[in-house]
């Protein structure tokens, strides 16, 4: 499936990512998800893909804020910590190649 969606508005959807998680590999891994659940909802009609990935990154990322510190709460020492965020899991995409696979 090919997006619409300019060069430009592309880096700006990863710069709103960015400024929300705050670390590029974070970034990329919101950016990835709303990417990927864009594609998964291609039954719907999309007005503005933007603005629908926008929202669809904000939401995951405040889910993975909800379930870090549901982790911290529940976490009784430091390694239980990171064995929890380990089974969290993490996906990630390098940004310029998605965006070549996408437009190709």
């Amino acid at each position: 499936m090919k997006m619409d969606i300019s060069r430009e508005q592309w880096d700006r959807l990863y710069r709103y990512c960015l400024a929300l998680a705050g670390q590029p590999a974070d970034a990329e891994d919101l950016l990835h998800g709303a990417v990927e659940r864009y594609l998964a909802a291609t039954t719907e009609v999309v007005q503005n893909p933007l603005a629908w990935m926008r929202r669809v990154a904000r939401n995951l990322y405040y889910d993975q804020l909800r379930r870090s510190q549901r982790g911290k709460r529940l976490a009784k020492s430091p390694s239980q910590a990171v064995s929890h965020g380990a089974r969290v899991g993490c996906i990630t995409c390098c940004t310029p190649a998605l965006y070549h696979t996408l437009h190709a």
